[in-house]
């Protein structure tokens, strides 16, 4: 899993990005919400007994820089979309 992307994700989103130890969790993805569908665990939160976190990334980088670069990226596309269409 790419760092980089992961704290990106966390600056644009504005929210704590977790990375699990094991990267391959759509499977248990699909077992904690069946969990959850049965009532084994009362909440997603109740999952975090069962959920290991290798890394956390927080967001490192202003809101208002992160909408300028974002509309940055949107006129971008815009010019690409223009030049293509």
């Amino acid at each position: 899993v790419n760092q980089w992307f992961l704290q990106f994700m966390a600056d644009q989103c504005q929210l704590t990005i977790q990375k699990p130890k094991d990267i391959e969790t759509t499977a248990k993805g699909a077992a904690v919400l069946a969990a959850i569908g049965s009532g084994l665990f009362d909440s997603v939160s109740s999952v975090n007994k069962v959920w290991d976190v290798e890394n956390e990334f927080q967001p490192s980088r202003e809101r208002e820089v992160v909408e300028k670069d974002f509309r940055g990226w949107l006129e971008a596309l815009a010019m690409v979309k223009a030049r293509h269409a």
